[in-house]
């Protein structure tokens, strides 16, 4: 009784679209996972305006986000490399990008961030990985990977295969018990959940697309100069080279400690933080990777990696850096050390000058939908003031709903 009560709950949540041949203007929101919707409607629900509705479930994303990761970078590698990672993530152009809009992004980095959190700092509670997973799972169809990546994790780590198996249904069981509510309610309205299986070409162009994505985070504003690209891929380099020579001292370690922190001391004890950040965070991200691969072969051809779809890989990576960089630079000479502080310095501040023109332009133009080419548009112009007298008919007409 309780899964119908879930899935009458997530049969509530309607959009402002539907098939020509339908009576109804609306259609259930049954096609994309109702994670978001959710969040946006418990404010709703307790009196705020739509807008600030959505303002307050993105500041909210982003403060867990920020806060669990700088958290549990501090725990691994000190308070200094935890501040400058934040100063980072403030002023990484997708990061920033994903947050001027209303996007389900922000919610989902937040979750992606508890998993990584919870299967850090509680790898003997596979549930509190399973939890956060389940809920990224329901925010986008991109969540798979987290589920994949903790499914992997519980199988990989110590123990026997019948603690290992138990581990490993513990950790699926939110993920299941969530995607069988939502396909229940979808059920009850005759949708299909997912998209139209298929084998779809052209991943090359988008991988390109992908490459493009990534040269715009690595060297902001790259695209504007013809070397922006040749800078981007020594930047690629130096980037792998730190995350190779900053894990080496916490692997080291990792392969030479037995299982559980509360018998190793406290010098230790950072060091084997670090080497599970640095683990947990290429799993998350390579289980991401291989299902936005495989969503683009397998189930969407229009897929594009840009920097909504990228960011949780940027984010990813991002603290990843900042922990190797920090285990690199405790063994690093003096000039080495000149030369990435330097070249921080240099991207941060283009970075910041990169998001400072993303922010400037969404305030005094507008962004998305909400850009001032759509808010002043004759045709909604005239809408508003002649489209009452007559029956319309529109192959968008969730743009007509917002203005």
């Amino acid at each position: 009784s309780a899964l119908r009560s879930l899935a009458r709950f997530l049969d509530g949540f309607r959009a402002p679209v539907a098939p020509w041949f339908s009576a109804d203007s609306s259609s259930s929101l049954a096609g994309y996972p109702p994670g978001y919707s959710a969040a946006l409607a418990l404010p709703v629900a307790m009196g705020f305006p739509a807008v600030q509705a959505a303002r307050l479930v993105e500041a909210l994303s982003a403060f867990v986000a920020m806060a669990t990761l700088i958290a549990m970078v501090g725990d691994a590698v000190g308070a200094g490399a935890a501040v400058l990672l934040g100063l980072a993530l403030l002023v990484t152009p997708p990061l920033v990008n994903v947050h001027l809009f209303v996007l389900s992004e922000p919610l989902f980095l937040a979750c992606l961030a508890l998993t990584l959190a919870t299967m850090v700092a509680m790898p003997e509670q596979p549930l509190a990985a399973g939890v956060c997973a389940g809920a990224a799972l329901l925010v986008q169809y991109a969540g798979i990977g987290a589920v994949i990546a903790v499914v992997v994790w519980t199988l990989g780590r110590r123990g026997t295969w019948r603690v290992r198996v138990k581990h490993t249904a513990l950790a699926m069981l939110p993920s299941v018990l969530l995607a069988a509510a939502w396909c229940v309610s979808t059920h009850g309205v005759g949708a299909a959940i997912g998209p139209r299986l298929g084998a779809y070409p052209g991943l090359a162009h988008a991988l390109a697309n992908g490459g493009a994505t990534l040269t715009r985070w690595l060297v902001p504003r790259s695209h504007a100069v013809w070397w922006g690209r040749w800078i981007a891929l020594l930047a690629a380099v130096g980037v792998v080279a730190m995350l190779v020579s900053g894990s080496r001292r916490a692997y080291r370690l990792w392969r030479l400690l037995p299982e559980g922190l509360s018998t190793q001391s406290s010098r230790t004890v950072p060091q084997l933080i670090a080497a599970r950040v640095l683990a947990d965070s290429a799993l998350l991200a390579g289980s991401y990777a291989a299902v936005l691969i495989g969503a683009r072969l397998f189930a969407n051809g229009q897929i594009v990696f840009d920097y909504r779809l990228l960011s949780p890989l940027v984010m990813l990576a991002s603290v990843a850096f900042a922990v190797a960089a920090a285990n690199w630079w405790r063994l690093a000479v003096r000039p080495a050390r000149v030369v990435l502080a330097v070249l921080l310095v240099v991207w941060g501040g283009a970075a910041a000058a990169a998001s400072w023109r993303q922010a400037h332009e969404a305030l005094e133009y507008g962004a998305g939908l909400a850009h001032e080419t759509w808010r002043r548009s004759a045709m909604l112009e005239w809408t508003r003031n002649d489209g009452a007298r007559y029956a319309l008919y529109s192959n968008w007409p969730s743009l007509g709903y917002f203005y």
